[in-house]
This record gives C-alpha cells, sequence and structure tokens, in this order.
C-alpha cells in the first residue's frame, strides 16, 4: 500500500480516504457498498457542533423545597445569581446546577 499524503485522513476500515476537497475516494473492489455506505455516515456525524450552549441555573431550598431560578447562558451572570441567593437563603443552601 502506497503512503498516504499528510493532508487525507485515511480509513483503514473502509480501505478509502477524504482527499483535500472532502470528497470521498475509495477502491470499490476491497469493500462493500454498506460499509461504504456507514463509513460515510460516520463521517457526517462525527463533526458536528454541540446543538447549543451550556445552560446554568441555581438551585436552592426554602422551608424544605428545592427551588430553581431562570436559566443563565454566562457563567458570570449565573456566579451572581448564586451569590445573591447564598446571601439571601444561606450558603448551604444553594448550588449551581449546568445542564
Amino acid at each position: 500500500m502506497a503512503k498516504q499524503n499528510v493532508t487525507r485522513q485515511y480509513f483503514e476500515v473502509c480501505g478509502g480516504f477524504v482527499d483535500e476537497s472532502g470528497e470521498w475516494v475509495t477502491r470499490r473492489r476491497e469493500i462493500t457498498h454498506l460499509q461504504h455506505l456507514r463509513a460515510r455516515d460516520r463521517m457526517r456525524t462525527a463533526c458536528q457542533a454541540p446543538l447549543s450552549s451550556n445552560k446554568l441555573c441555581v438551585l436552592y431550598v426554602v422551608n424544605r423545597r428545592e427551588k430553581q431560578s431562570p436559566w443563565f447562558y454566562t457563567p458570570e451572570r449565573a456566579q451572581q445569581a448564586l451569590a445573591l441567593m447564598q446571601a439571601k437563603y444561606g450558603e448551604r443552601n444553594c448550588i449551581l446546577f449546568r445542564d
């Protein structure tokens, strides 16, 4: 087998590679059609970005009941809310929850 170019990503499982343009190049004699389709599907799903950013909220206890603050999308705002809730309800009764 010839040495692959550094810019090409080689997949041993299916006997093919993706070249610089992102085009799938394969040796049809070495793999089945089903293996080719599975490798193509794996490539499509592997590079997806996360669906959403992390959300944060403050969980706190009031009269033995757990309550929740609104969702925050920045850690700075969540820390501010945590500090306020700890001042109001006590440090042991408040935590920061990440979803």
